[in-house]
C-alpha cells in the first residue's frame, strides 16, 4: 500500500471541514476538499462568527433557530395557501420541482410575523398549483426582492382600476392616460395668485389615470418664474423609493411628459408644462393578479361583458349584400 491510499484510507469516513445546512427539508452542504489546519478553520469560524454577532445575537438567531424559523414559516405559508384552497373549495395539483424549490428556498425567509408577505407567497403557491405557468418563476424570484411597502403601491394602483386586470391592446391605458393629461392641462395653464392648489387639484380630479398615479408636475413660465405640485410620490420620498424598485422590476414605468404652451393669459404666460407620473405595466398587472389574496375579489368587480345579440335573417343578408358590393368595387 502507498503513502498516498493510506492517507485516504485513514480519512474514511470523516466529516468535511465545513458543511452548512441551509434548512427546509433538504439540506446542502459545501465540502471544501483541501485540508486546513484545525487551528486555521477554528479561528476563521471564530471570526465569522464574531462578525455577524451583532446582527443576529439580539434576535437569538442562531444556526438551529435561523433552520427552525425558516422551516415554521414555510409551513405557515403553505398552511394558508392549503386554507384558502378549502374554502373556495379548489383542487391541488403538484407543482413542478422546478419551481417549488426556489420557492421553499426564499418564501421561508420572511420574517415569522410579517403576514403581508406571506399572505402574497401563498397566494403565488395557489396560483401555481391551480395552473403552474413559466411566469411564476419569474414571480418568485421578484416578490423576494419585494417589501410590504411595494406589494401596497402595486395593489394599491391596480385595485382603483375596477376594470382590472384587463388590458387591451394597442389602445391600451399608456395611450389613454397620456391623452387624459395633454386634455386636461389647460386646469395649469391659467394659475390665479393664491390659487395654484386649487387649479392643481382641479386637474387631478379630472385626470384619475388606469393603473396608474400622478407624481408631480410643473409650470414653467417664460418670465423664469416655475410652480411645482407634489404628490405622496415626491422624489426623494420613501414612496417614490417603492417606485423605482418596482421600475427596476419591471412592474412599473415611470414616465415624464413635457408640453409647450402658447397662451397668455392675465396671471402670467405659461411657456412649459410638466408632468410625471408612473403607470403598471402588463407584467406588473399580471404579478398582482397571481400573488394578492385579493386579486379574485377585485375582478370580480368587472362588469359583464355585452353580449352581442345573434342578427336576424334579414340583417345577415344585407351585411352579405354590402361585402358583395365592397368586393365588386374593389375589383
Amino acid at each position: 500500500m502507498t503513502k498516498d491510499s493510506k492517507n485516504v484510507e485513514e480519512k474514511k469516513g470523516e466529516k468535511p471541514p465545513v458543511s452548512v445546512d441551509v434548512g427546509l427539508s433538504a439540506k446542502a452542504s459545501f465540502d471544501i476538499s483541501t485540508e486546513i489546519p484545525s487551528e486555521v478553520s477554528g479561528g476563521l469560524v471564530s471570526a465569522l462568527t464574531d462578525i455577524i454577532r451583532p446582527f443576529t445575537e439580539n434576535r437569538g438567531l442562531k444556526a438551529d433557530r435561523i433552520r427552525l424559523q425558516r422551516m415554521d414559516v414555510a409551513i405557515q405559508i403553505a398552511q394558508k395557501a392549503r386554507n384558502i384552497a378549502e374554502v373556495e373549495n379548489l383542487p391541488l395539483n403538484p407543482i413542478p420541482t422546478k419551481l417549488i424549490v426556489p420557492f421553499l428556498e426564499k418564501a421561508s425567509t420572511e420574517e415569522p410575523e410579517d403576514e403581508t408577505m406571506q399572505d402574497r407567497w401563498a397566494a403565488l403557491l395557489l396560483s401555481a398549483s391551480k395552473n403552474y405557468q413559466a411566469k411564476h418563476l419569474t414571480f418568485v424570484d421578484i416578490l423576494s426582492r419585494l417589501s410590504a411597502d411595494e406589494l401596497k403601491i402595486l395593489e394599491e394602483i391596480c385595485f382603483a382600476y375596477k376594470g382590472f386586470p384587463e388590458t387591451a391592446y394597442p389602445n391600451n391605458h399608456v395611450d389613454r392616460n397620456k391623452q387624459l393629461i395633454i386634455a386636461q392641462s389647460h386646469n395649469l395653464k391659467v394659475l390665479p395668485p393664491g390659487k395654484e392648489k386649487e387649479a392643481y387639484d382641479a386637474f387631478i380630479g379630472a385626470t384619475a389615470l388606469n393603473y396608474g398615479g400622478h407624481i408631480h408636475a410643473s409650470v414653467l413660465r417664460h418670465d423664469g418664474s416655475s410652480v411645482w405640485f407634489y404628490t405622496d410620490y415626491k422624489p426623494n420620498g420613501p414612496r417614490y423609493t417603492s417606485l423605482e424598485i418596482l421600475q427596476h422590476e419591471r412592474l412599473i414605468d415611470i414616465r415624464r411628459l413635457e408640453l409647450d404652451v402658447e397662451l397668455v393669459t392675465k396671471f402670467g404666460q405659461p411657456s412649459k408644462l410638466d408632468f410625471g407620473y408612473f403607470e403598471m405595466t402588463k407584467l406588473g398587472i399580471s404579478f398582482v393578479m397571481e400573488c394578492s389574496p385579493d386579486a379574485a375579489k377585485m375582478a370580480a368587480r368587472r362588469p359583464a361583458p355585452v353580449q352581442a345579440e345573434p342578427l336576424n335573417p334579414e340583417q345577415s343578408a344585407k351585411i352579405k349584400e354590402m361585402l358583395r358590393k365592397a368586393e365588386a368595387d374593389r375589383r
